[in-house]
């Protein structure tokens, strides 16, 4: 059930007569505690990615069909792009997430504590909800879209030097695509 690793890595199993896929989610789960397990509602919708054995492979379409699930057969030569993309959707975020945090933490106050990330939320949702119906480039907005390097000099200015080398790393990147 790895987004990494390939039904190769069961091909010890293929050869004492096992049919072999390699079925899995592309979802996130953190820690879960002890004694509590994963709800189901969290494979509702998501995509479990796919290769292997035809016979192995109806298998996963009748167990993705169960979860309310989606499956998409991929080559297994190129299903480690799928995983780097679930690692830059989902952890790159959270990096992205916890360099905004820092930067509400920077704004609060003695007499006003600074606000926590939930106020970014609806900044957030608005953003996924304009990628999902505008596409990734047609979403970009502030001043990257405008290329206002003026305001662009000013938070580099303000940022500590590890928060600025993801700034500009990001700057960068964004600029490559506009």
């Amino acid at each position: 059930t790895s987004n990494c690793l390939t039904s190769d890595e069961l091909l010890p199993l293929k050869l004492k007569g096992a049919h072999i896929a390699s079925f899995s989610p592309l979802q996130t789960f953190p820690a879960i505690e002890p004694g509590k397990e994963i709800e189901l509602n969290s494979f509702k919708g998501i995509y479990f990615l796919a290769e292997g054995d035809d016979e192995a492979l109806q298998a996963a379409r009748e167990i993705a069909g169960d979860l309310g699930s989606k499956m998409l057969i991929v080559n297994k030569d190129k299903k480690i792009y799928y995983h780097i993309a679930a690692v830059c959707a989902s952890n790159f975020l959270i990096a992205i997430l916890k360099l905004a945090e820092g930067q509400l933490h920077k704004a609060g106050e003695p007499a006003q504590p600074a606000p926590g990330i939930e106020i970014m939320f609806p900044l957030i949702r608005q953003t996924l909800e304009n990628v999902a119906s505008r596409g990734v480039d047609e979403s970009l907005t502030g001043p990257f879209k405008r290329k206002e390097k003026a305001i662009i000099r000013k938070h580099l200015e303000e940022l500590d030097p590890d928060e600025a080398a993801l700034y500009i790393a990001l700057t960068g990147f964004l600029g490559k695509n506009n």
